[in-house]
């Protein structure tokens, strides 16, 4: 007769898929492969089409691939910062990290082999700064943030080289991401300040100060706001997509008013979700 496993052994797969799942921040590549959809839906492409579902399958595998990398190379602030995180709490070695860090970039670049050239080199060109945004960000300062923001943004501009459309909408959408995430990543930073500074990274808040780097971002942010008015200036969006991005302007105010830079950057992140939203609506 056979002895029934203990049942905790029948958890530990599950466990350990979980744990992965954890370490890519698996809601971040969903979010990033949604962005893919909108993007689609924007340029009147099928969500079902071939070059629409491995554009998100490369973003979303290229995206957990760099969040991973990401985790390796900030094992030791994480411990300072974040050490709930995957690999500061055990759940995850560093060994098996840059492994699966590597087996995602490498799935990204072979999904983006049956789209075009120049969707593959942007896949390339992605995942090579990703890569180094993983071992040498820390002493970009500014530079940084601008790379994040550059690669929340090209996620639209991808889209459009994978199914080969473009238009005004989907490129406005492009640059107010880039200016919206650029202005939550520096919010990042001073949240993060005092692990920085143990670290001697040189990040904008270190360099200039949080609270002129607090200004810095919501100036940002109000530039990105006044960039999404911009199709309906032009007739590319009605009423009801311009009061979504009253509301997000407003979302984003309150973020401004904030003390709390960790709550601050929460909120901005909502916002951007109803402008997004906006965009959506436009593109119906």
């Amino acid at each position: 007769m056979i002895a029934a496993r203990p049942r905790s052994q029948w958890f530990r797969p599950a466990k350990t898929v979980l744990s992965y799942l954890w370490l890519m921040r698996a809601h971040a590549s969903v979010a990033s492969a949604a962005a893919v959809l909108v993007a689609a839906i924007l340029l009147g492409c099928p969500a079902d089409s071939t070059p629409v579902i491995l554009a998100a399958l490369v973003v979303a595998l290229i995206t957990g691939a760099g969040n991973t990398l990401n985790d390796y190379y900030d094992y030791e602030i994480d411990r300072l910062n974040k050490p709930g995180r995957a690999i500061p709490s055990g759940a995850v070695s560093l060994r098996a990290a840059l492994r699966f860090a590597w087996t995602l970039f490498a799935g990204g670049i072979v999904a983006a082999l049956f789209l075009n050239p120049i969707a593959v080199a942007i896949a390339a060109c992605n995942s090579f700064l990703l890569i180094l945004y993983a071992r040498k960000s820390k002493q970009w300062g500014l530079a940084k943030n601008l790379a994040v923001a550059y690669l929340v943004g090209s996620v639209f501009l991808f889209t459009s080289a994978a199914v080969g459309k473009s238009n005004l909408l989907v490129v406005t959408l492009s640059v107010c991401s880039f200016l919206a995430t650029l202005s939550r990543e520096i919010v990042k930073d001073i949240e993060d300040l005092e692990g920085d500074r143990v670290l001697h990274s040189k990040t904008l808040p270190l360099t200039i100060g949080p609270k002129k780097s607090h200004i810095v971002a919501f100036t940002v942010l109000a530039g990105s706001v006044m960039l999404a008015v911009l199709p309906f200036a032009l007739g590319m969006m009605g009423v009801p997509a311009l009061v979504l991005i009253g509301a997000g302007a407003l979302i984003f105010w309150y973020a401004y008013a904030l003390k709390s830079a960790s709550t601050a950057h929460k909120y901005i992140m909502v916002g951007s979700l109803v402008e997004l939203g906006a965009f959506l609506l436009a593109g119906r």
